[in-house]
């Protein structure tokens, strides 16, 4: 009744009717819908760690909760730009794992990450600024970017998912006046990670351009370096500081220090401590950007849950730094064994036309469906058949496009953060759909040699 009464008065904006469904939420949505008619569900559809959070935490987090004065202060509202506590541990943490040096007037905590993203776009992008992403890439990004009226722009990849400097060069050449170059290493969906000499590659071609962009008084090109998945290495010859527990990607500031100046950094404690559901992510770049940042923050949603912040500032304070890295190789170590359980389970099935090349990091597995999703329409297709036939929840490569279909890419994004036991069931619902699809798959896997 009440939304027959309001339509002929509310006007929904522009920018909202062309904001799409999240297409991860959508496959969750979908996964849901089915739990609930009594249908089994294998889900690797959400990039979120089946692991709770780390013990350490929780203990210090429940120590504090039973302290009355520490309550008191942790059920009020917090700053805007975050606890002091937490900002000071983000600073620390900037300094002992990553090599950087930060203040607390540099750093922002946000509502998970993706609102430091946000907030970003949001005090720099003006009608039709536009934003560099490679693809295939995290669906926020380019929706986010439209949202505020901005133009994102997909940049090819090569075999490993990652743009070379000549592919940023040419990028460039075509758009002068691009606001931003959004960098993600590991990769979500791909789980590409870049090394230290590839981001440094790309440092050079980023510094050049804004040189000259200083010489012409035109506005300079900034990084975004989202930094989430930036423990989950597993290719040691990638990590900073081989043998070092923490064992973190590198970013393009620590590839090429001259970068702090034009980088952001995104990032939080996720993925990383399995704190999804805490929201608590950070940025650290230039002040003056994350004082416009928090202003805007201040007018959106004030403070994050100080109880979160409280938890976060555990996790990654100098005092837990022991608890924290035993947790990380832990972590890595079961994450780097479902990877290659993947791997052997998709490239060793007799007969199959899926493949997937592991990557280094996160926990994404990009999976080739190509003769699949040819045959019957396309990976959207080809999603809702696993989904609607199998009960297997992944998303449709082409959700991580700009424009689905252009580069002939044809994947399905599969998330191993979940137990093995998953992982075979799934996979084998994946084949058994794979049979029914394409039931001469023995001859096409023969002729395509």
């Amino acid at each position: 009744m009440l939304a027959e009464l309001l339509e002929p008065v509310l006007q929904l904006s522009k920018k909202i009717l062309a904001l799409r469904e999240s297409p991860t939420f959508a496959v969750v949505n979908a996964a849901n819908k089915r739990r609930k008619e009594g249908k089994e569900v294998t889900s690797f559809s959400v990039g979120e760690p089946a692991e709770p959070t780390p013990q350490y935490v929780r203990d210090g987090l429940m120590k504090l909760i039973g302290d009355d004065v520490q309550w008191t202060k942790i059920s009020k509202y917090s700053p805007v730009g975050g606890l002091p506590e937490l900002k000071k541990a983000i600073v620390e943490k900037l300094e002992d794992e990553n090599g950087l040096q930060y203040t607390d007037k540099q750093i922002l905590v946000t509502n998970g990450g993706k609102q430091a993203i946000a907030n970003a776009f949001a005090v720099t992008i003006n009608p039709d600024d536009e934003v560099l992403i490679s693809e295939p890439a995290w669906v926020s990004y380019p929706d986010m970017v439209k949202f505020h009226g901005g133009i994102p722009v997909g940049m090819r990849t090569n075999d490993d998912f990652k743009i070379t400097k000549d592919t940023l060069q040419l990028t460039l050449a075509m758009h002068p006046s691009a606001k931003w170059l959004v960098l993600t290493s590991p990769s979500n969906p791909t789980s590409s990670v870049y090394s230290k000499d590839e981001l440094a590659e790309l440092a050079q071609v980023i510094l050049e351009e804004n040189t000259q962009r200083k010489k012409d008084k035109r506005p300079l090109l900034m990084v975004m370096s989202d930094d989430i998945y930036e423990h989950m290495v597993y290719n040691n010859a990638l990590v900073n500081k081989p043998g070092d527990p923490a064992a973190i990607a590198h970013n393009i500031i620590m590839a090429e220090p001259k970068m702090k100046p034009y980088t952001l950094i995104i990032n939080g404690v996720a993925k990383a401590f399995g704190m999804t559901g805490y929201r608590i992510g950070y940025a650290a770049g230039p002040e003056m950007l994350i004082e416009k940042m928090e202003n805007y923050q201040g007018m959106e949603t004030s403070g994050a849950s100080a109880i979160s912040q409280v938890a976060a500032a555990i996790a990654l304070s100098r005092e837990t730094r022991q608890a924290r890295d035993a947790h990380f190789v832990k972590q890595r170590e079961a994450y780097t064994k479902r990877r290659d359980l993947v791997a052997d389970l998709i490239n060793n099935a007799p007969n199959t036309t899926m493949s997937f090349k592991p990557m280094d990091g996160a926990f994404y597995a990009m999976i080739d469906v190509t003769e699949l999703a040819n045959a019957v329409g396309g990976t959207g297709e080809l999603a809702k058949k696993m989904i609607n036939q199998k009960g297997v929840a992944l998303v449709s490569g082409d959700d991580f496009y700009i424009e689905p279909g252009k580069q002939n890419r044809k994947y399905l994004r599969l998330s191993f953060a979940t137990s093995e036991a998953n992982l075979i069931k799934g996979i084998a619902l994946m084949q058994e759909l794979e049979r029914e699809i394409l039931p001469d798959g023995q001859q096409r896997v023969a002729a395509r040699g």
